[in-house]
């Protein structure tokens, strides 16, 4: 059988605002009220990226993603819903005209692809293909073929099945198919009861007006392929009302997109002068800070750590006097600093100044004593 119905359930449940101990609404986490577009919704990450990260600059408030496209259909179908109300389509066919009523609050999507095909005209002029006594008449095709017929989105769609909804009675609106998940444009309306297409058919609508009409359908006579001999079809599908219209008129607008996450410049290394000691040290300086001569191995390894741990150390006692300075140091010139010798540099832009750092002593771990652990 061709008949097979469904839409597929895009739009969540609702979720209602928490209260807290006060009994006052929870709050969301960029300060809103939680409501259904709020509330179970993912971050930027920006804060935790910040915390976690020295590539980021540090964020301090967190802030709700934007919805990407099948979370905003989730947050428009879950606004139908809660608006309770339906949206009621007549179908003018050659027999006369049936009136439906369609069941946007309980399955929006499939109820927004059957609108969205009455009010483009797709369902002008298309044939009812098939039609069995004391079961059901099926159209949507506009090829007539019953093999054909597409969603508003171009491509199936999903199942929408709803438990409180059964193919109990007769004028049930459902969506026919070729399996799961498989929803085009094809839908059937019953004669009566249909159980056994329950869970498999998404039941989306019901007969509110025409029952006379159908009547006459349900007497057509048909070929052995259940095609009728008559011409039947609808000549043309009309949108009375629809909460889509209600909800997207009072849609808000889009949300601006977060700004990139900051980063922090990168620091910029000095240049290399050369190879081995003093890479990083200009030649100007050790010029200046030898008088004028020297060269750079020589003046970088004069500067070493204090007596007894490196050769080439120098104390005060290694000083000539006319290098330490009459009336004051000259540049270039070593002058005592403690136990230490400095190499002067005041007097110009370039001098350079380096003292050996003093040897830390090791602790002796004794009792009582724990600052060796």
């Amino acid at each position: 059988a061709e008949e097979a119905g469904g839409s597929a359930g895009a739009g969540t449940s609702s979720v209602a605002a928490t209260a807290g101990p006060s009994g006052r609404p929870g709050r969301s986490l960029d300060g809103q009220a939680p409501d259904q577009l709020t509330s179970m919704r993912r971050t930027t990450h920006h804060c935790a990226a910040g915390f976690t990260s020295t590539a980021h600059a540090p964020v301090t408030r967190t802030a709700l993603a934007p919805l990407d496209e099948g979370e905003r259909e989730a947050a428009r179908y879950a606004r139908v819903k809660a608006l309770g109300k339906k949206a009621y389509v007549q179908l003018v066919t050659t027999l006369g005209n049936i009136n439906l009523e369609v069941h946007a609050d309980i399955t929006p999507m499939t109820a927004e692809n059957f609108l969205d095909r009455c009010r483009s005209g797709y369902y002008d002029g298309c044939p009812f293909h098939r039609k069995i006594k004391n079961f059901m008449v099926q159209g949507g095709d506009p090829t007539g073929t019953g093999k054909a017929g597409e969603s508003m989105w171009g491509k199936p769609f999903k199942d929408e099945i709803a438990g409180r909804l059964s193919h109990t009675g007769r004028g049930i609106l459902s969506m026919a198919n070729s399996g799961p998940d498989s929803n085009g444009s094809q839908f059937f309306i019953t004669f009566k009861s249909c159980t056994h297409l329950d869970g498999k058919h998404t039941i989306f609508g019901r007969l509110v007006g025409g029952g006379d009409v159908l009547t006459a359908i349900e007497a057509v006579r048909t070929d052995a392929d259940d095609r009728p001999r008559e011409d039947l079809r609808v000549i043309k599908a009309t949108v009375f009302t629809s909460p889509f219209d209600e909800v997207d008129s009072a849609q808000p607008e889009d949300e601006p997109a977060p700004p990139p996450v900051p980063r922090k410049a990168p620091v910029a290394r000095p240049a290399v002068m050369r190879q081995g000691v003093g890479r990083y040290i200009p030649e100007s300086v050790f010029v200046a800070a030898q008088g004028g001569g020297g060269d750079v191995a020589s003046v970088a390894g004069s500067v070493g750590p204090r007596a007894g741990t490196t050769p080439g150390h120098r104390t005060a006692a290694d000083v000539p006097p006319e290098l330490r300075g009459g009336g004051g140091p000259a540049v270039g010139s070593w002058r005592p600093h403690g136990d230490d010798l400095v190499l002067d540099g005041r007097g110009g832009d370039d001098a350079y100044e380096h003292a050996a750092k003093r040897a830390k002593p090791q602790p002796r771990a004794e009792l009582n004593d724990f600052s060796a652990w």
